[in-house]
């Protein structure tokens, strides 16, 4: 997961949400629950919120891609939805709330399903850093080995993941795979460093040799960009002892 800026409230949404929510809470009085409320009208009631005008841009501000576990649909993630933190059969006023739609994928918010998220909060991208919560073990996300287990921190980290299934196969399937991109960048950039300590260069053979060691970082960082798939976990390989000492060696021969 990564930190995520939430666009201003489309006008459409500013507009109508009162009409719409209003005759969705309507039909739940008619019907006397959210749940017997037939659904064909149902569908017809809630498609409001998938409107282009709605969709777009909440899913650029993802970048297409889930917000939750950052997979886009042609990872495996399945389509994007509009998922709404507060669940909308729980909280049906909530159904047409800017604040509380968030950009899931199909499976994501399968696994959320209707979970309780305000007596069980979860974490909310928006408006909090997930880099807080949240660190990796080998391919795996973890909750914050600095976060105290039981205080309420731990317990959105812990909803957060659980709710998601942040832990499930297909995730920690495509972490490794971009570990194993990752991983010759990382050897090719520790056998620079190491030429260039162990030998007497000549200065232009130096200055090629940290040409090269500032092009590979270039390129490893560019897998952890904010569009790119998993970019919180691409972001956490950067800690790299090898990536930080390439980068004192950059900063040291001003080439950064």
């Amino acid at each position: 997961m990564i930190k995520l800026e939430k666009p201003d409230e489309p006008e459409l949404l500013q507009q109508e949400k009162s009409n719409w929510t209003n005759a969705l809470v309507a039909k739940i009085s008619e019907y006397g629950s959210y749940k017997d409320i037939p659904q064909n009208i149902k569908k017809q009631l809630l498609s409001h919120y998938r409107k282009s005008e709605i969709t777009e841009p909440l899913f650029s501000s993802s970048h297409r891609k889930c917000a939750y576990c950052e997979l886009k649909p042609s990872d495996g993630g399945g389509y994007l939805e509009v998922e709404h933190i507060l669940p909308k059969s729980l909280f049906p006023e909530q159904t047409f709330n800017w604040s509380n739609f968030i950009p899931s994928c199909k499976n994501c918010n399968i696994k959320k399903s209707n979970e309780n998220t305000q007596e069980n909060p979860i974490l909310n991208p928006y408006n909090t850093s997930p880099e807080i919560y949240f660190t990796y073990n080998n391919c795996a996300i973890e909750i914050n080995r600095n976060i105290e287990s039981g205080s309420s921190e731990y317990n959105i980290a812990k909803n957060t993941s659980d709710f998601c299934d942040l832990e499930r196969i297909e995730l920690v399937r495509k972490h490794s795979e971009l570990l194993a991109v990752f991983y010759p960048y990382k050897l090719s950039l520790k056998q620079m460093l190491s030429e260039i300590n162990s030998q007497n260069l000549t200065e232009r053979q130096q200055t090629n040799v940290i040409a090269k060691l500032n092009d590979s970082l270039t390129a490893v960082k560019s897998l952890a960009t904010p569009e790119q798939v998993c970019s919180g976990f691409m972001k956490s390989l950067l800690n790299d002892p090898i990536i930080n000492e390439v980068k004192e060696f950059i900063i040291r021969f001003d080439l950064n």
